[in-house]
């Protein structure tokens, strides 16, 4: 699995998209990406580190570690998965904004 920080690192092309924080990748979460990868487009994933929860300063205690994460993910078949840094200036995104930057940028077809 390809694994980037930034969308530029991605190249854009035809994509189905799940976007969440995926902690302890349950049935639910598998679902979804099952769905990512059953229509034919570049299975990727976006989600975040820091977990927005603890970014915006609640106390939360995860049931899997960003690489764990990335390993089941991986092992669901999932091509690339974009780890945004949950930064202050992601906060503030409005969700247009959110979805130019990381969805439309790298060719978002199906969310």
């Amino acid at each position: 699995m390809n694994v980037v920080s930034a969308p530029e690192e991605i190249e854009p092309r035809a994509r189905a998209v799940a976007i969440g924080s995926f902690d302890g990748v349950h049935r639910g979460h598998r679902s979804v990406l099952d769905a990512t990868r059953g229509t034919g487009l570049a299975s990727t994933v976006v989600t975040f580190d820091p977990h927005p929860r603890i970014a915006l300063g609640n106390r939360v205690d995860l049931l899997t570690t960003l690489e764990r994460r990335l390993e089941v993910i991986e092992q669901a078949g999932i091509e690339t998965a974009l780890v945004a840094p949950f930064t202050s200036e992601l906060q503030q995104m409005t969700p247009e904004a959110f979805a130019e930057r990381y969805l439309r940028e790298i060719g978002t077809e199906v969310v």
